[in-house]
């Protein structure tokens, strides 16, 4: 069987890489750290890096800023219990950067102060138990007290042996008992802390560059010169004990960077110019990690500067030129084997994949069999010769099956071949003319070998066929239209065996086929679109029997079914319950009863007990998101092969475990109004988001966002986030791997931000990270504002009340002297109306004579009137005149059919002229179309229709453009410059909303780019399926019974200034004859009408369309003409038309 220790081995570890493309300031990874909050901090000769596992930020040197970072050139890295970050530089001397300032102090030697550090070239940084700072120097050592801020130095003294090795200090760290160990040029110090008396180790003489302690009090001391030794602590001596040390000499050419301990019985050795070295100690097995150029996903490079292992177990790495290299040291041990260096075995391209019983492992490839060795790590390729008769009949190889004789049967796209590994012979089997005993196809796509020793094969086109070996004898069993028990269709590529003796054979097409061999009966399961516990799809890729008898089967699109024997229903699963692909190639059973389905998009594990499925991509360490056709095989070991285009995966599923580790999830930003917010310039935070418990807002600060990070660096991208906000929302919002949650327009009140998030396995965390908001009311809903309010009501309702009192009272006084005044009054009254009398007379006189000016001046207004309506014919005349211009500017009919024969337009203006306009023309072998929504409709879109008219003329047929993002953008611009657009506050927003696309009959290509607005294409399924429009977040398709609709969006933003000026983006895709294109303006959809006067919409335009998609083109106008008018004219309701309408219609 394989070795496990070659099949485990650590040679072919997937690393990913940060270089200065990713953000990194330069790509030497001199020091790594990782801070108590989770950040990782990289060092390199051009600065400091913080990385969040997504972006990094970098810091640098500004000459202008005293608080920057004083050196770029970068030796070390720690962290103070403070949480600053100290970073030791090469001649800026020690750098402390606060993380919640992001301002940096500095300690520096003064030449001229005895009480400060020994020098400013820094190479070693230690803070102590007692939060003293050792700073290591090339001038020495020394011993920094923060609070007094004051350095006790040390130095080299050729004349006193209690004195330093050497001046310069690479490395210092504190073991249990206190004792400061200084890894120096010249040899390995030790200081006693309390009375600073040195003591050199004679042993350790030479060049230290780290030193690291392990649990058991052992001092590990790593040496560019002198390779890895150990010291023990306690007795005083030098341990060779622990680990083969010549072997490790002899692999890094004894040239020791560092060494770090993954647990008890692991660790990792990092060499200067050998890359890594694993020691297992439990399996006494030493791995050697070293750079390959074919393979992508090897460590960066050999040359190894710095390591360090983060808190979730990632393996990080700092190159000498090729940047940082990680590794998860938990990663799933998937163990992936591809196309070595040297090519020595060519893992690639792989189809199906088995192990023999002798441990052998045969691949097929597309040019012969690939038979590997891993004890003697040696392949051998069987190939077709044509001269040769004993070579294979073809080397196109689809399928293995080793009989029950040793003997492998290697099913070819030309052939059936029968492989006997001891005599290396192999004997070929095609179909025969006129015997009936012979194979039924030449073409075989699968073997396997019945509980009866019968082997059973089949192919594609001659249908099912049996050997008995006993008598070199086939049976064939094809499909025959005269019985209905006989085979569904004669394309067959799968047969599989169940415990209860039944044969499955699954086929293209055709459905699933079960064969009872005592009854000689073929049951047949098909897909029936009207039966949900019918079969899913008719294309069967493979079959598998579960422990409780249950017969799962993987299609091609379908999805994967359960067929439960006992009542002989499908239940089905597809990407809606967790699958990543429906494209099913293979499917295995572990020993505890999960499946393992390999698709098209990675492998998925389903555990029938908890219905859930995990899937694995390339990102957990399988060989691509493509496995083949059967290229999967359990071995008798129950561990797994599975082969694809990037080699093969071994492993033992019960070692594929989710990781248990528990990230740290902090909030990182904090955004008001799209504003970060920062304690240095913010009154509600007085310290970083991250340490913030309770932030209160005033009410117009309701629009914040936070942004949130779980620092787990083995997968970032599989970290999934959910949010709530409490007082706003009652359910969790799952974001997927989304890091930022925002709200807008909250009311006052009291809220609490909860935010969640898993691991890189997708396993939730329990932690929950939480912060309580405040939002302040307005000043007019606060209590005491109510209080006053009341106050104030009463206060003036008292005030009324006693006014009025005092007003009656004043005005009974005055009514009783106006009776007295009254009655004088009347006397006087009665005089006064004999006076009226004749005053009325005179009146009548006066109104008689304005009653003829009334009627001079109805004279002067029926005159204005018609001379009102003189001019309102005018200005129509002028109109008609311009709907003329304006159609002279559209395509004539004649010019139209030429280029574009099967094709309508609906053009219905609002008013007399259209904002709406369509446009065609003709350059050399492409066709370019557009229709476009002007701003408004009437006079004003009119001319702007034409301006955008001429200028595609001048684009398009004078400039030779046809590509459409660049005809787009070049539009834009010469709309901005004639409407002397400039962005400004207040400016009329004139533009245009276009659909425009060029179609390339000749090689029946079509691009298309749009402002705002869409192209619809509709297909059908016989040419979609093989010509699909690329699905992506720009493009939607509604799936009919027989036709597909396409939405090929615009980009959000019109043909005018905007505030987005993005290029715009292209679509390309390849068409058919019989394919529909439609281009329209809104004014169709966005119509009022129906029996609830509400909008057309979209929705019903795409039913409408894809309803009559087979109708002639002028038909197909016409319904669209009849549909708007019945719903402008309802029943008795009719709905003016609110803006032009436009639909452009082209048949391919």
């Amino acid at each position: 069987m394989i070795s496990a220790d070659i099949f485990s081995q650590k040679s072919n570890l997937k690393f990913k890489h940060l270089t200065n493309k990713d953000g990194l300031s330069q790509n030497s990874g001199r020091a790594i750290i990782q801070d108590d909050r989770g950040y990782m901090w990289f060092g390199t000769e051009m600065g400091l890096d913080r990385f969040d596992g997504y972006s990094f930020l970098s810091y640098t040197h500004n000459p202008l800023d005293k608080n920057s970072l004083r050196n770029i050139y970068i030796n070390c890295i720690a962290q103070s219990s403070k949480g600053e970050i100290l970073i030791g530089t090469d001649g800026g001397g020690l750098n402390c950067l606060n993380v919640e300032t992001n301002i940096f102090t500095n300690i520096l030697h003064d030449e001229n102060d005895k009480n400060t550090i020994c020098g400013n070239v820094i190479f070693a940084v230690y803070e102590d138990r007692e939060q003293n700072l050792w700073i290591g120097t090339t001038t020495g050592l020394s011993k920094y007290n923060r609070e007094t801020k004051s350095a006790s130095n040390f130095y080299y003294n050729e004349n006193n042996a209690t004195s330093l090795c050497n001046d310069v200090i690479f490395d210092i760290i504190e073991d249990k008992l206190g004792n400061i160990w200084l890894g120096t040029y010249s040899g390995l110090c030790k200081i006693n802390k309390q009375n600073h008396k040195i003591e050199r180790i004679p042993e350790i003489n030479f060049f230290v560059r780290k030193l690291q302690v392990d649990n058991n009090d052992n001092l590990w001391v790593s040496s560019p010169t002198n390779g890895l030794t150990c010291y023990d602590i306690k007795n005083n001596r030098v341990n060779t004990q622990i680990l083969d040390f010549e072997k490790i000499a002899k692999i890094s050419n004894n040239s020791i960077c560092d060494i770090i301990f993954e647990n008890e019985n692991n660790c990792w050795i990092a060499t200067t110019d050998s890359g890594l070295i694993y020691f297992d100690k439990t399996k006494n097995l030493y791995s050697t990690i070293r750079h390959n150029p074919y393979i992508q996903h090897s460590i960066a490079s050999d040359k190894i500067r710095s390591i360090y292992l983060d808190n979730a177990g990632v393996l990080w790495v700092g190159t000498h030129f090729n940047g940082i290299t990680y590794y998860d040291t938990h990663s799933k041990p998937f163990n992936h084997f591809v196309a070595d260096k040297e090519n020595k075995h060519f893992f690639k391209s792989i189809t199906p994949i088995m192990q023999a019983s002798d441990g052998l492992i045969y691949m097929g490839l597309q040019t012969g069999v690939l038979i590997y060795d891993a004890e003697r790590d040696n392949s051998t390729l069987l190939k077709h010769e044509p001269t040769q008769a004993n070579s294979l009949s073809n080397d196109f190889i689809t399928c293995f099956f080793e009989d029950t004789d040793g003997e492998v049967w290697i099913g070819t796209d030309e052939g059936l071949n029968l492989y006997n590994p001891n005599t290396k012979n192999i004997t070929r089997f095609f179909p025969e003319e006129n015997n009936s005993n012979s194979l039924g196809g030449v073409s075989v796509w699968d073997v396997k070998q019945d509980e009866d020793g019968i082997i059973w094969i089949a192919t594609w086109g001659g249908g099912i066929a049996s050997y008995n070996k006993k008598n070199n004898k086939f049976s064939r069993y094809q499909h025959n239209e005269n019985n209905e028990n006989s085979l569904s269709v004669n394309n067959t590529h799968l047969v599989y065996e169940d415990s209860k003796g039944y044969l499955w054979f699954g086929t293209w097409d055709g459905g699933l086929n079960r064969y009872d061999k005592t009854k000689n009966e073929f049951k047949i399961y098909k897909h029936k679109p009207d039966d949900i516990n019918s079969l899913g799809h008719d294309i069967i890729m493979s079959v598998c029997e579960d422990k409780d008898g249950n017969i799962w089967i993987g299609t091609f699109g379908g999805g994967i079914d359960k067929l439960d024997i006992k009542t002989n229903k499908f239940s089905h699963f597809t990407i809606e319950n967790g699958l990543p692909s429906n494209t099913i190639m293979g499917i295995l059973t572990d020993q505890k009863n999960n499946l393992w389905i390999t698709t098209a998009k990675g492998i998925s594990k389903y555990s029938i007990v908890d219905n859930i499925f995990r899937n694995y991509d390339i990102s957990d360490g399988v060989q691509g998101n493509e496995f083949s056709q059967h290229g999967y095989f359990k071995t008798p070991t129950s561990k797994f092969l599975l082969s694809g285009a990037d080699g093969f995966n071994f492993f033992n599923p019960d070692s594929i475990i989710d990781s248990k580790y528990i990230p740290k999830l902090l909030i990182t930003k904090f955004k008001v109004k799209n504003k970060e917010i920062l304690p240095s310039d913010s009154t509600f935070l007085k310290e970083p988001i991250y340490k913030t418990k309770n932030i209160v807002l005033t009410y117009h600060e309701n629009v914040f966002e936070f942004e949130f990070t779980a620092f787990h660096y083995a997968n970032t991208d599989k970290i999934q986030y959910k949010y709530m906000l409490e007082g706003f929302e009652t359910e969790w919002n799952y974001a997927e791997n989304l890091r930022i949650a925002k709200y807008t327009n909250l009311s006052q009140g009291e809220y609490a931000f909860n935010v969640m998030s898993t691991n890189c396995d997708g396993v939730w965390c329990e932690n929950t990270t939480s912060i309580h908001i405040t939002i302040l009311p307005p000043f007019w809903k606060t209590t005491w504002f109510y209080i006053a309010s009341i106050a104030f009501l009463i206060l003036l309702i008292f005030s009324i009340m006693r006014f009025r009192e005092q007003k009656l009272q004043k005005a009974k006084r005055i009514l009783e002297q106006k009776v007295k005044e009254r009655t004088i009054e009347i006397e006087q009254q009665k005089e006064e109306i004999t006076a009226q009398r004749d005053s009325i007379l005179v009146q009548k006189e006066e109104i008689l004579q304005k009653n003829e000016e009334i009627t001079a001046q109805r004279d002067l207004v029926t005159a204005q009137k018609n001379k009102i309506e003189h001019i309102h014919h005018e200005i129509t005349d002028s109109i008609h005149y311009a709907k003329r211009i304006q159609g002279a500017i559209l395509p004539t009919q004649e010019f139209a059919e030429k280029i574009l024969p099967n094709h309508f337009v609906l053009f219905k203006p609002k008013d007399i002229v259209s904002g709406d306009f369509y446009w065609m023309t003709k350059v050399e072998n492409q066709v370019v179309v557009a229709v476009a929504d002007c701003t408004g409709h009437g006079v004003p879109g009119a001319f702007m229709s034409m301006l955008g008219a001429a200028f595609l003329n001048d684009i398009v047929n004078k400039e030779y453009i046809t590509q459409p993002a660049v005809i787009l953008r070049r539009l834009r611009k010469e709309i901005i410059r004639a409407l002397q657009q400039k962005g400004e506050v207040g400016e009329q927003k004139d533009g245009m909303d276009i659909a425009l696309c060029a179609i390339d009959f000749d090689n029946m290509k079509l691009q298309f780019s749009g402002a705002n607005n869409p192209l619809y294409i509709v297909k059908s399924l016989s040419s979609s399926s093989s010509n699909k429009v690329e699905e992506n977040k720009s493009s939607d398709f509604i799936n009919f019974t027989n036709f597909e609709l396409y939405e090929l969006k615009g980009d959000k933003m019109p043909i005018a200034i905007y505030e987005r000026m993005d290029k715009f983006t292209v679509h390309e895709i390849d068409i058919q004859k019989g394919d529909c294109l439609y281009l329209f303006s809104d004014g169709y959809a966005d119509q009022f009408g129906g029996p609830k006067g509400k909008k057309f919409m979209s929705k019903q335009l795409k039913q409408l369309l894809i309803d009559n998609y087979q109708l002639p083109m002028q038909e197909q106008k016409e319904v669209l003409e009849n549909a708007i008018e019945n719903w402008m004219n309802y029943e008795k309701d009719i709905y003016e038309q609110i803006d032009d309408i436009t639909v452009m219609g082209i048949k391919i």
